[in-house]
């Protein structure tokens, strides 16, 4: 039976803010992730189609994948939160 360690981190918090659109290419995503965008607009880019993540809507992303987008400032700056579960 695997051990699990009482002092591993389970997650982890990132944040993620810009001024100005941030056009970003083949981020990996390591971990499985739960992305929410607070202010501002976090186009994503996905095979031929786009969508709109905003503060409305969470992005849920699995391990191992690549990710294009763009990082959209509003009257506000760009400001996004990512938790990634280990």
């Amino acid at each position: 039976m695997d051990k699990v360690m009482l002092n591993e981190p389970v997650f982890r918090v990132q944040t993620y803010s810009g001024q100005s659109d941030q056009h970003l290419r083949n981020v990996h995503i390591y971990a499985p992730s739960i992305i929410w965008v607070k202010s501002g607009v976090k186009t994503v880019f996905q095979e031929s189609e786009q969508f709109d993540i905003d503060s409305h809507s969470w992005l849920l992303k699995s391990a191992n994948q690549g990710l294009n987008f763009i990082n959209k400032s509003s009257t506000d700056n760009f400001y996004s939160v990512q938790i990634c579960f280990f």
